[in-house]
């Protein structure tokens, strides 16, 4: 699928890997509380959401759930993609780190939130399936994961000190990563 090469060629594989996992681990929860999604559209959010993260747009301006959110509408723009699922994926990516707002959302906004939120604090994980947990991190290991992906954060708090991340970075967000789920 074309989001999977854009991903791969603008992210580090720690970055890939998290993105599919966030995929995996929303898809696990609609599954279990049996919510209708587009899964296509759920798929470009998941492996877009961070491309304002990687190091070709780090440094763009606005926070990096804007960039990468603009950059996955125009995306899907590029792909003839509908602007239906264009806005969806754009206001997933946009919405996902905002706890309390993204889950009132659309089932494909919401699971972005959840399960980026799974693969980066353990939100929720006691909703998964202990075998599928695994089945989940052995085809997509966390390896090195809080190391590889805390800089990139700390990044943009450094850079853009009034983004809603260098907050959260200020009060300690990067301590909550797991090394492991």
């Amino acid at each position: 699928m074309q989001a999977i090469e854009v991903a791969s060629t603008l992210c580090p594989e720690f970055m890939v890997r998290h993105c599919f996992r966030s995929y995996c681990f929303g898809a696990i929860l609609a599954a279990r509380n049996e919510l209708k999604l587009d899964r296509e559209t759920f798929f470009i959010a998941a492996m877009l959401h961070d491309l304002g993260l990687c190091d070709a747009h780090a440094n763009d301006p606005g926070s990096f759930e804007w960039v990468s959110a603009r950059l996955a509408h125009s995306f899907c723009v590029n792909a003839n993609q509908t602007e239906t699922r264009a806005a969806m994926v754009h206001n997933a990516i946009a919405l996902h780190t905002s706890i309390g707002i993204a889950d009132q959302y659309q089932p494909e906004i919401a699971l972005l939130h959840f399960g980026t939120g799974m693969d980066l604090f353990g939100m929720r994980i006691d909703e998964i399936p202990r075998d599928t947990l695994e089945l989940v991190l052995a085809d997509h290991p966390r390896v090195g994961f809080k190391a590889e992906f805390s800089p990139c954060l700390n990044h943009q708090a450094h850079q853009k000190p009034t983004s809603q991340i260098a907050g959260a970075v200020g009060i300690g967000i990067l301590d909550r990563i797991k090394e492991q789920l």
